[in-house]
């Protein structure tokens, strides 16, 4: 409580006085933690009662003292650092979510056209060979998977679908 008569002192004569009460604590003889626990306790008072106050200006009135160098500076600024961390591997993990859970759905996707593509290929011309159930496994996307299956509609016959996905450079079979 021997802080409570400073709560009726108008703003602008805390700012005048903070400055003699750092000088009046630089002059005590007092160890250097107990005057800086002492400078963190009147930094707190004065950012309270005048919150419109930045940090320099803050420092100012503590004599020239650098908020880091009491211990509430101290603890502000262990906390500022965990939150940092914390919020850091929260936007990582939820960055890393995102990108597993695209890439999840994509190889999903990859799946499922390759599966359409094996049943319409033994509905539509048999049983493929093991050269072609190989190109199937083969392929990465969807798009390569759907030209192939646009190739099983057109095609009369197993030789001519293996035929038609080895020919030429921008096929889907390319040259193997």
């Amino acid at each position: 409580m021997p802080l409570l008569p400073l709560t009726r002192v108008p703003a602008r004569k805390l700012r005048e006085r903070s400055h003699d009460w750092a000088e009046n604590l630089a002059a005590l003889a007092l160890a250097p933690s107990l005057q800086a626990s002492l400078r963190g306790l009147l930094a707190a008072f004065l950012s309270h009662r005048l919150p419109e106050l930045r940090l320099e200006e803050l420092e100012r009135l503590l004599g020239g003292k650098k908020m880091e160098d009491t211990h509430l500076g101290q603890l502000l600024l262990e906390r500022g650092i965990e939150q940092g961390i914390k919020k850091g591997l929260d936007q990582g993990l939820e960055k890393g979510l995102e990108k597993g859970l695209e890439k999840g759905r994509e190889e999903g996707r990859t799946a499922e056209a390759r599966r359409l593509l094996l049943r319409a290929l033994r509905r539509r011309l048999g049983e493929p060979s093991a050269a072609l159930v190989a190109w199937m496994e083969s392929r990465k996307s969807v798009e390569e998977l759907e030209e192939g299956l646009d190739q099983v509609l057109e095609a009369s016959s197993m030789e001519e679908l293996e035929e038609g996905l080895r020919v030429g450079s921008g096929r889907v079979f390319g040259a193997e």
